[in-house]
């Protein structure tokens, strides 16, 4: 891996990024949430391999949406540590829908009939940043601009001119 150079975004050009980013955001997110004409393509799948069962998958879900998982063997059961920040739903013994509730991270663990491990999945579970990295895009299109969550605040790190 190489290494990236990220500085601290000054504050007048986070203010301009903020206030660009804002000022676009409202309109994006309306037609985001169905408001405008966007398309909207395929939902995402998470495929777990037959031999991943004791590898614990790292998942990042926004609160909202919804992620399909498709399990190499028939499950029997699911655990969700923390309900009020993931939901599982059972669609069939082979797919699972994952869906974002709030802010936060829980633990997902698929079983089969035999009790053995099929899948874990760590979840973490945020607002929907996607909109947010466009707005700066289109903002500051050479900029290299890194968008986290962090808890209830979002988290810009990066480079501009």
């Amino acid at each position: 891996m190489g290494s990236t150079r990220h500085t601290r975004i000054g504050k007048g050009i986070a203010r301009l990024a903020a206030g660009a980013a804002l000022a676009a955001l409202v309109p994006a997110m309306a037609q985001a949430q169905g408001m405008g004409n966007a398309t909207v393509g395929a939902a995402p799948v998470l495929e777990v391999a037959p031999n991943e069962q004791a590898i614990a998958r790292r998942i990042d879900l926004s609160i909202g949406r919804s992620l399909i998982v498709e399990l190499p063997r028939d499950a029997k059961e699911v655990f969700v540590a923390n309900p009020k920040v993931a939901n599982a739903v059972v669609r069939s013994t082979r797919k699972l829908f994952l869906i974002g509730m709030e802010n936060g991270a829980t633990s997902i663990f698929v079983m089969d009939a035999e009790g053995r491990q099929i899948a874990a999945l760590e979840v973490s579970v945020g607002r929907d940043l996607n909109v947010l990295r466009q707005t700066l895009k289109s903002a500051m299109p050479n900029a290299y601009l890194e968008v986290k969550p962090a808890g209830d605040s979002i988290l810009l790190t990066g480079v501009v001119s």
